[in-house]
């Protein structure tokens, strides 16, 4: 899964975050 555009790792970060807690 590949999200282009997020280049900055807070943001990676935050995406992985928020997809953990999504899918939990």
């Amino acid at each position: 899964m590949v999200f282009p555009g997020l280049k900055k790792p807070q943001e990676r970060a935050d995406l992985i975050a928020y997809l953990k807690d999504s899918t939990a």
